[in-house]
């Protein structure tokens, strides 16, 4: 078991409730030793070391992990031959970084939905970067004057490229003129061109 597995009790359990009261989940924080003991913090907060394997007996097993959503089998996603892994999609980073995908993508189809109500300058911000997302995917050098503010790591543009600004998305957001006014500059357009 690595560290941060969630544990629960299991079949050669005898110590009790030092688990806490039900469900009794816990989390791995020692790697198991040669001696066949592994280390545990309940969400009590209490710790102590348990068999895993020691005297052939194992005092713990893997916790349940939480149910999964079923994906929408008519989904339009760009990325529905993806298979999620059940215990990575339930870290706190990994729940942060889809929080902030799923918020980026709202808060890009509020703006395109009423953009017309909306300041100009968030417009152009999206815009902005929505620019400079394609822009480092697609190999187009950017100069200090232009979008120096904007300039994201290659790695990080390509998630967001892959997970949120692709082009059927932008395309999307597109729907009111002033959005589509937005995204039709003479930057989108080199852009563009360059890409094709």
């Amino acid at each position: 078991m690595k560290i941060g597995t969630r544990v629960v009790k299991g079949v050669d359990w005898k110590w009790g409730h030092q688990d806490g009261p039900p469900p009794g989940e816990g989390t791995v924080i020692g790697a198991l030793g040669e001696d066949g003991w592994i280390r545990v913090q309940w969400d009590t907060g209490s710790t102590n070391s348990y068999r895993m394997g020691k005297e052939g007996k194992y005092d713990l097993k893997l916790a349940d992990p939480l149910p999964v959503p079923q994906k929408d089998t008519l989904s339009d996603s760009e990325d529905d031959d993806t298979i999620s892994d059940v215990s990575k999609s339930h870290q706190p980073a990994s729940l942060l970084h889809n929080s902030c995908l799923l918020l980026m993508k709202s808060l890009s189809i509020y703006i395109g939905l009423y953009a017309d109500c909306i300041p100009n300058q968030a417009i152009n911000a999206l815009s902005g970067l929505l620019r400079s997302i394609l822009s480092t995917v697609y190999g187009e050098a950017q100069t200090k004057c232009s979008t120096a503010s904007l300039a994201l790591p290659e790695w990080l543009s390509s998630e967001l490229h892959h997970e949120w600004a692709s082009f059927s998305f932008i395309r999307a957001i597109a729907c009111s003129s002033v959005m589509c006014s937005s995204l039709s500059t003479q930057s989108w357009i080199n852009l563009l061109m360059k890409i094709i």
